[in-house]
């Protein structure tokens, strides 16, 4: 871990080496212990009697310059710094102290615990960030700077307590220092001597990335230099360094601490991957794997949500519970509630581990489907109720796909919709009949259902697992919407909107596919390809087709006047007025132009030709050349990345299929579900072999 306490160092460095640096030369503070690791105490130290010189120095001169008693804060500092949340307090009696300054200087000042915390340095006398020469010994972490900061705290014990002041570090003590080096010696040193093993860092360098940017906290990914949950206590959880962690615990540090985003101690050793931190802190408090932060995340979800899956399985053996061992096989039960998607009366949650995981997009979110009890889960859910609704609506479906395509089919090009005397009519109009009463019922009996168990909102966020399926209700909407068209007789506004929602209609087929082993990651790389590649492509290709459109538009404008240009009216001229006469049949024709069809000669009938040929060549050039062989490197680059990881993608896929279907199922039917696939008590039977996951047996469940 010395690693990581060499990165937090360097990273304080890094934020405000202009400000420390530019007061290096002018700011006396530094001149006793220096950020370069130089300074007059470290001098006197390795003299003759050096801890005597030393002892001598901080007693007389930086005492009467630098050090305040810790009770003499005047009451007006206190109240400031109370406002702006600075400072804690330390103890009832200093407490109680402040309380009744407070009261005999006729302030209505309200004073809790760790709110308050009197400073042994004096406030302008202190280093460019508000650190102390005292602070700087702990963050050099040399033993030459150890023995000098034990001097200081023989002088002035209070001193453990004193903490960093500026903005940036604000609440950083000496305890956070010798933590972050991994000091068990410091650590033991400032405990001794008071030091707060509670005491909160507060400032912005302590907060994640995100959240420094402006981003909502309960919206943050967590993820900063040194987000370490404020505490020592989670401070030593982060580094993994178990023998501090324990000497905190047994000297006071509360583990249900939370900090500004309600993390505990479990859910940075989350944060920060630290499976074995977590296995050894869950034991002091076992009640807290049920705590959630502001962002209503457990530990459990908390790792689903940043893709944690060693933790994550770390965290499910916990909490499982061993029925019974033959040999090497071990049946083991896992407790459901918060790793199911269906809650324990039946309702859909949102916040378990299942959905949490599905809303993920990266490989390690895939991965965590892999583990043994999640893919029991999936496997279960499949087998009890899953399969057969797939097989029921997919039914419905392509049966309702099949009426479509006759009622399509036997339309007539011209003439009265309504006419019944031809059999071809009368086929399309029973077909027309069950067309749209499958509408009718996929509209009322699924989607409908759907909203009545989830509501509005949670139904459209289960829209994303499957565009297909709302694609196709999109397409039924249509269809129903040509009912009152028809007796109004606008056949053409009928036909644009069935032109529109038959493509759709048939979308659905790819919610089908994608649950086959065979089709389903081919689907996915259709999605992939369709949400980043396509989109990449046509974002550029959109700014080229306007620039060289407006261009080109020009210098086709005009050209049948003959003062102009007097050459004769031929077809390639009539061709040029039709394709380049105004500015959106010019973008058309590029759009044409892009996949290899124009006619060279048109370009003799514009205004100049010559430059005109030369914005052709520089068209073609950058664009069926250069763009289109890009977006073909980029569809080949997605198709290898998902190729190689086709089964996860796969698995993927069909959870989400699975939580789809049982949003239409009613809550009552949800929650027998549930009874059937666990062990009726609300947990999942896991058998396997040994410590190795459980066998793979989704082969046995493809379509």
């Amino acid at each position: 871990m010395g690693n990581i306490a060499d990165l937090f160092s360097r990273n304080k460095d890094c934020h405000t080496w202009k400000i420390q640096n530019r007061e290096t030369l002018s700011n006396p503070v530094y001149s006793y212990v220096n950020l370069d690791g130089t300074g007059i105490l470290l001098d006197l130290l390795r003299d003759e009697n050096g801890r005597k010189k030393v002892r001598d120095m901080i007693a007389d001169e930086i005492t009467s310059k630098y050090i305040t008693g810790q009770d003499e804060m005047c009451i007006e500092q206190i109240e400031e710094q109370r406002e702006l949340g600075r400072f804690r307090v330390i103890s009832t009696a200093i407490q109680r102290s402040v309380s009744a300054l407070s009261r005999s200087r006729k302030f209505n000042v309200e004073v809790t615990a760790n709110q308050i915390k009197p400073q042994c340095w004096k406030e302008n006398k202190r280093g460019g960030v508000g650190e102390t020469s005292f602070h700087l010994c702990f963050l050099k972490g040399t033993p030459e700077h150890l023995e000098i900061a034990r001097i200081f705290l023989e002088v002035h014990p209070s001193m453990a307590n004193d903490v960093y002041t500026g903005d940036e570090y604000r609440g950083e003590g000496g305890l956070h220092l010798a933590i972050a080096k991994g000091n068990l010696e410091a650590v033991q040193l400032l405990v001794e001597n008071g030091a707060d093993v509670n005491q909160r860092a507060t400032g912005q360098f302590f907060q994640p990335e995100d959240v420094k940017q402006g981003k909502d906290r309960k919206q943050t990914n967590y993820e900063g230099y040194a987000y370490y949950g404020e505490y020592p206590l989670s401070f030593a959880a982060c580094f993994q360094h178990t023998d501090i962690y324990d000497y905190l615990i047994e000297h006071g540090a509360d583990p249900y601490n939370k900090d500004d985003f309600g993390n505990t101690v479990l859910h940075m050793a989350v944060i920060h991957n630290q499976s074995k931190i977590y296995r050894h802190a869950v034991k002091n408090f076992q009640n807290a794997v049920e705590s959630k932060n502001k962002a209503g995340l457990t530990p459990l979800t908390l790792a689903s949500k940043l893709g944690r899956p060693e933790i994550f399985q770390e965290m499910l053996e916990i909490s499982s519970t061993q029925k019974w061992k033959f040999g090497n096989i071990i049946c083991s039960q896992y407790p459901l509630d918060a790793l199911d998607s269906i809650g324990p009366k039946g309702e859909t949650d949102w916040e378990s581990a299942l959905m949490t995981i599905l809303d993920g997009e990266t490989d390690e979110h895939a991965e965590m489907l892999e583990g043994p009890v999640m893919s029991q889960l999936l496997r279960e859910k499949w087998k009890t109720y899953a399969k057969t609704r797939f097989w029921w609506r997919m039914g419905i479906s392509v049966t309702h796909l099949l009426t479509i395509t006759v009622a399509v089919y036997t339309r007539p090009n011209h003439g009265n919709l309504l006419n019944f005397s031809e059999l071809t009519n009368v086929i399309r109009v029973i077909a027309e009949c069950f067309m749209c009463l499958g509408c009718v019922f996929n509209l009322v009996m699924e989607e409908a259902k759907v909203v009545k168990e989830l509501g509005l909102r949670f139904y459209f966020r289960n829209c994303k697992y499957a565009p297909d399926n709302t694609i196709y209700t999109l397409s039924c909407v249509l269809i129903l919407i040509c009912i009152p068209l028809r007796f109004t007789r606008s056949v053409d506004a009928e036909e644009i909107l069935l032109i529109i929602a038959v493509p759709g209609a048939f979308c659905i087929l790819l919610f089908f596919a994608r649950a086959l082993a065979i089709t389903g990651p081919f689907v996915v790389m259709v999605y992939k390809m369709l949400t980043r590649d396509m989109f990449r492509f046509a974002i550029v290709y959109f700014f080229f087709c306007i620039g060289f459109g407006l261009g080109l538009s020009l210098l086709f404008r005009d050209i049948e006047d003959q003062s102009i240009n007097p050459t004769n009216f031929t077809d390639n001229k009539e061709f040029a007025i039709e394709r380049f006469s105004t500015w959106n049949e010019t973008i058309l024709t590029l759009i044409q132009m892009s996949f290899g069809e124009f006619q060279y000669e048109t370009f003799n009938e514009a205004r100049s030709p010559e430059i005109t040929k030369l914005i052709f060549t520089a068209f073609i050039t950058l664009v069926p050349i250069l763009l289109l062989n890009m977006l073909i490197a980029m569809m080949g680059n997605t198709y290898h990345n998902i190729r190689v990881k086709a089964e996860k993608e796969w698995r993927k896929q069909r959870a989400k299929i699975i939580i789809v279907l049982e949003s239409s199922i009613r809550r009552r039917q949800l929650l027998a579900n549930r009874v059937k696939y666990s062990d009726g008590r609300g947990s999942l039977v896991v058998i396997r072999s040994g410590q190795d996951a459980i066998e793979d047996l989704w082969w046995d469940t493809r379509l």
